[in-house]
């Protein structure tokens, strides 16, 4: 019996190490892999004729997303930065236009909200000139 036990143990034994194993093979494996894949997916991409200025840039990156995993990802991640600062210099238009001499305590979050009903088209200019003092102090 004890014999037996002892036997059963160092086989479960056995049989864990052996999945452990498998499991650190397999990590190195993917590892390696994925660091060989970028350099092929790389050269693959690179072997392609340039594309025509006139293509739709988003259009071709959403043909090869799978034929590009990660070349692709990387460029639907660089593509979607604005390719102009005119949001941001807009913004700042806006939040000039909502804090002005007569109205310079507003709270950050409190600026935050009437920057974005105004955006959205809840607020349009002189709706939020009457919001009055709003400073973050609670008591």
């Amino acid at each position: 019996n004890v014999i037996n036990s002892i036997e059963a143990e160092d086989e479960d034994l056995n049989i864990e190490q052996a999945m452990n194993i498998d499991i650190d093979l397999e990590d190195e494996l993917y590892v390696s892999q994925s660091c060989y894949d970028i350099e092929l997916e790389w050269k693959r991409w690179m072997k392609e004729p340039t594309v025509s200025r006139n293509v739709d840039i988003l259009k071709y990156w959403q043909s090869k997303q799978y034929q590009y995993l990660l070349i692709a990802s990387i460029a639907k991640d660089h593509l979607a930065i604005p390719a102009t600062s005119a949001d941001s210099e807009r913004v700042f238009s806006v939040s000039g236009d909502i804090i002005t001499k007569k109205q310079n305590r507003l709270s950050p979050s409190t600026l935050r909200y009437l920057l974005c009903l105004r955006n959205w088209g809840v607020l349009s200019q002189g709706d939020d000139e009457d919001s009055g003092d709003d400073t973050d102090n609670k008591s």
